[in-house]
């Protein structure tokens, strides 16, 4: 009976020295407020590396360095336990997140964003270079710039639908970054927005994107397809320059029927081989590629006259099966007016050509 006294007895006293450790480790380690409009934001860190953001209302901002350039660390109070955060926790009441909130933390590994935050400011997560999953709510309407510049860690991100642009630099040198899911109301992505992602290799555009920004995908080395969902509908407008810019895995493109441009070195030292033109008027910049590409396109469109100007090879695409659909009213097409002058500039070009005169 002793035995099972002293039996019971040790174990009551490791259950307490176990309960005591828990708690101390749920202690804060650190805390304070960090509102924009007073103390009505806190931030508490516990001993296991979780940062939690609590309260109602708008985080204060911590801006630093220049527009395209990730600060190295934060300047939030939290920031001089950097390399104690594990985990940031935004509660449901906040609102924003401020520029550079966590900016440097290279030790986070996770981060749970509230769902009534509407805003995120730029570089929040910039270099958080073990960040691997990050949770953004549904109702978010903005990520500014660079909000995830240099979180090489990261693998997948998923936008929301409230979403209607993609800020500069947002995943820029995001190396591991495999998958972006972008929201249905996405219609720009902004400079350099997914520059270096070199592990990204299919994405998918939604319909209601109407501009590729300069740079958006430099340097994706791994990107060979690009999709358009649904691509009958696609509202994309314009390519800008260097959009494609060394994309060497991507050897196919297909531009949809509402395109009217393709800048400077869109495509420039890619893989591109083939290029096909949806669009009857979508003009082509002498650079937007620097290897021969063929190009498929409409009898009488510009991508005809821009491979007569420029030597390349032109495919003709059916007039009947490849045509867009004939009551599609929005669909742009050329005049006989129009088709009319695109022969004529093809051939006083190639006549400039034979000539010896460069063309601009």
């Amino acid at each position: 009976m002793k035995k099972v006294s002293c039996v019971l007895l040790a174990l009551s006293l490791l259950l307490t020295v176990a309960l005591f450790a828990a708690a101390a480790d749920a202690e804060p380690v650190a805390s304070g407020i960090c509102g924009a409009d007073g103390d009505h934001l806190t931030w508490t860190l516990d001993a296991n590396g979780v940062l939690t953001i609590a309260g109602t209302g708008r985080m204060e901002s911590y801006p630093q360095g220049f527009p395209n350039v990730t600060p190295e660390r934060t300047t939030a109070p939290w920031g001089d336990y950097a390399a104690q955060i594990k985990t940031v926790i935004v509660g449901d009441d906040v609102e924003t997140i401020g520029d550079s909130a966590f900016c440097g933390c290279t030790e986070i590994t996770c981060a749970q964003i509230g769902q009534n935050v509407t805003d995120i400011y730029q570089y929040a997560f910039g270099r958080c270079t073990a960040l691997q999953s990050v949770t953004l709510p549904d109702g978010l309407r903005h990520l500014y710039a660079g909000v995830f510049s240099g979180c090489a860690s990261l693998e997948r991100l998923s936008l929301p639908d409230a979403l209607t642009e993609i800020a500069p630099w947002l995943c820029f040198g995001c190396t591991s970054l495999q998958t972006v899911t972008f929201g249905k109301a996405v219609e720009s992505i902004g400079m350099d927005a997914f520059r270096d992602c070199t592990s990204l290799a299919v994405i998918t555009l939604p319909d209601s994107l109407r501009s590729i920004g300069t740079g958006a995908f430099r340097g994706c080395t791994a990107l060979e397809s690009v999709r358009f969902d649904p691509f009958d509908s696609s509202d994309l407008r314009e390519i800008q320059m260097e959009a494609f810019y060394g994309c060497t895995a991507l050897q196919q493109f297909e531009v949809p029927y509402r395109t009217t441009s393709i800048s400077a070195q869109a495509f420039a030292y890619s893989g591109l081989r083939d290029l096909t033109v949806r669009s009857y008027t979508c003009k082509i910049h002498p650079s937007a590629f620097s290897a021969n590409v063929t190009i498929h396109g409409y009898a009488g469109s510009e991508a005809e006259a821009f491979a007569e100007r420029n030597e390349l090879t032109f495919v003709p695409l059916s007039d009947e099966g490849d045509a867009p659909t004939p009551t599609d009213d929005s669909v742009p097409r050329p005049t006989l007016l129009q088709r009319i002058r695109n022969r004529i500039a093809a051939f006083f070009m190639r006549i400039l050509e034979l000539l010896g005169f460069a063309h601009i």
